[in-house]
């Protein structure tokens, strides 16, 4: 048998408070609060992955450290190549200053993080070429303008790209059976082309200047 009874308000002798007045909570108030609490780990991911248009993996790797994301963040605000900056981070500094214990505070300037991005989209080098042979000189002190390091190095492209055509023909000269073969439809060979060009001018060819002249010897 139950012991009693559900008593109600009355049995509970329940009254209003005259002391607390009404609490209105209204939609304003309530998204300051929102506003004010922490930022979750979430939604740092989607705003990576959907506003930055990151792959899940990158905005996973960048949420595991606040730091990472919030450095990137900051740094994709100064209109720079948010694709080439992500690619930096995460293929080469983040590894970089975890091998060697640091932080990426400790590497110096962020501007001079974005000196860098700016420099491989500027058309003198190529990206591969860079990471290469000039990041891990410019590492050691991003203070250092990587431009300058490149063309120690001799590894600028040159804005005159007209060097390329003797070194073409006498690519196109040294296969003709290949030259035959791209002529007769076996396009693929192109690449071929283009790698021993670009091997033989030591990394200065543009890309797509010298895709159109070697296309262009070879018609």
């Amino acid at each position: 048998l139950p012991m009693r009874k559900k008593e109600s308000e009355n049995d509970y002798r329940y009254f209003p408070d005259p002391d607390l007045p009404p609490i209105v909570l209204t939609a304003d108030y309530l998204n300051e609060i929102q506003q004010e609490q922490n930022t979750l780990p979430i939604d740092v991911y989607l705003e990576l992955r959907d506003k930055y248009q990151l792959s899940h993996a990158d905005a996973e790797l960048l949420t595991e450290n606040k730091t990472f994301a919030t450095y990137f963040t900051e740094a994709a605000s100064l209109s720079v190549n948010q694709k080439d900056l992500s690619e930096l981070l995460i293929q080469k500094i983040i590894p970089y200053i975890r091998t060697e214990n640091l932080t990426l505070e400790s590497l110096g300037d962020m501007n001079d993080i974005i000196i860098f991005v700016t420099f491989i989209n500027n058309g003198r080098i190529s990206k591969s070429m860079a990471y290469q042979h000039v990041f891990p000189e410019w590492i050691l002190d991003i203070s250092q303008n990587p431009e300058e390091i490149a063309f120690s190095k001799e590894l600028l492209q040159s804005t005159n790209q007209d060097f390329l055509d003797p070194i073409i023909y006498e690519v196109i000269n040294n296969h003709p059976d290949k030259a035959s073969e791209y002529r007769k439809g076996r396009k693929g060979l192109l690449g071929f082309f283009m790698g021993k060009v670009m091997q033989k001018s030591g990394g200065k060819a543009d890309p797509k200047v010298l895709q159109e002249k070697v296309v262009k010897a070879l018609s």
